[in-house]
């Protein structure tokens, strides 16, 4: 658990803004599995995913370079759009 925890300590030096692109990186790469994929584990999580780009987004509000906020904020949503709904 200490390897994480160093991992996380060196990832702590991103801005929010780095650290959301990441997320909706991550969660652009989820929903494309689940769309290529789409069974309901593969849907849920990316779902999860986009959960957590969502709250990487919302913490990178303040940042002072809007232009790259809003488009982050559009890649986010185009993401969210292309997540296949589960069957039943």
């Amino acid at each position: 658990m200490s390897k994480g925890s160093n991992q996380h300590n060196s990832m702590q030096n991103q801005s929010p803004l780095a650290d959301a692109q990441d997320s909706v990186s991550a969660s652009e790469r989820a929903v494309n599995e689940a769309q290529s994929h789409p069974s309901h584990v593969m849907i849920t999580q990316a779902e999860h995913s986009l959960s957590h780009a969502r709250r990487a987004v919302q913490s990178a509000t303040n940042d002072p370079n809007r232009k790259a906020f809003t488009e982050l904020q559009e890649q986010l949503q185009d993401a969210e759009a292309n997540l296949p709904e589960t069957d039943g």
